[in-house]
């Protein structure tokens, strides 16, 4: 049963992960996604903590824009 949920929850954020990283690329945020089954991991590399903080904040407010309008929560 917990595998077949894992692999219907994989059916729903690829596409999500999807948009976002087009998304991402045209606002030339530059950031990397990990993700894995039931986790992901947003990974930003600058040379300042405030940019990197502020890299991953809108990465954080772009993926929870696009969930909601998928109708999922963050």
């Amino acid at each position: 049963m917990g595998q077949g949920l894992s692999i219907l929850s994989v059916l729903y954020i690829v596409p999500v992960f999807y948009i976002l990283k087009n998304w991402l690329k045209n606002l030339k945020i530059p950031i990397s996604i990990l993700s894995f089954v039931d986790n992901s991991l947003f990974i930003a590399q600058s040379k300042s903590l405030l940019i990197s903080n502020s890299i991953l904040f809108c990465s954080y407010n772009v993926v929870s824009s696009i969930l909601v309008n998928f109708g999922l929560a963050l």
